[in-house]
């Protein structure tokens, strides 16, 4: 009967309060499934593509701009060398993973810097002339600088010793060759007037081999080759005594 607590409208249909209320509940129930969609995708995007990045080029890039730019990217940066022959030194030559691969955030990249060209071997020259020496070195690109030194081993002209001697060096730098100029020439020192005794010890400390010819009562008179000239080391002098 009409008034009856509970009863609804004539024609059926729920009371406003009712119907506000199952509207409050679908829509609800809406935003639930949209918040569920949306956490959804973005955990697929996350763990799809969302963690990744691409790996920025570097090349040519010194150590601090290759720094900068992989931690613009999300990266971190691991240094080591490498040489080559077209990149300076000091300046990267490339990356590991390359440029424009896809990584995890945060992954270190091994980043390789230049050393400048490889080193090259060092040829031994010892024994050769000095021509045949400078020409090897240049022709494993290398410079030579050759000094003259003289050597009663050697013959004139040869090369006596180098530095390096071996193993390899950088490319272009220097090899130094020192080249045989004989059996080294020296002054003959004046020993006229000295006794014996300290006449021998004189030239034996300049190099030469001594000859005494004496009557053992006086000191030195004459001395052969004479005093000042020039002669190699080990050369015998006369000295003459009374």
């Amino acid at each position: 009967p009409p008034g009856r607590r509970g009863a609804g409208p004539a024609d059926g249909s729920a009371w406003p309060a009712e119907r506000r209320r199952r509207r409050t509940g679908a829509w609800l129930a809406g935003l639930l499934v949209l918040l569920l969609v949306a956490s959804v995708g973005a955990g697929a995007w996350w763990f799809g593509t969302g963690r990744f990045v691409d790996v920025p080029g570097l090349a040519r890039l010194d150590r601090a701009q290759a720094t900068a730019r992989l931690a613009d990217a999300g990266l971190a940066a691991t240094f080591g060398e490498e040489s080559s022959e077209t990149v300076p030194a000091g300046r990267v030559v490339r990356s590991e993973p390359g440029a424009g691969s896809r990584v995890l955030k945060d992954r270190d990249i091994r980043v390789l810097v230049s050393t400048g060209p490889p080193p090259v071997p060092v040829p031994g020259v010892v024994g050769r002339t000095g021509a045949e020496a400078a020409t090897a070195v240049r022709d494993a690109d290398l410079r030579p600088r050759l000094v003259e030194q003289p050597s009663d081993e050697v013959e004139e002209g040869r090369v006596v010793s180098q530095a390096p001697a071996g193993g390899t060096a950088k490319r272009g730098s220097t090899v130094r060759i020192v080249v045989s100029t004989g059996p080294a020439v020296v002054e003959v020192p004046d020993v006229r007037g000295r006794s014996v005794g300290a006449a021998r010890r004189i030239l034996r400390e300049a190099g030469f081999t001594v000859r005494v010819r004496s009557l053992g009562v006086a000191d030195v008179v004459v001395q052969s080759p004479a005093a000042g000239t020039r002669h190699e080391r080990g050369t015998t002098v006369t000295i003459y005594g009374l």
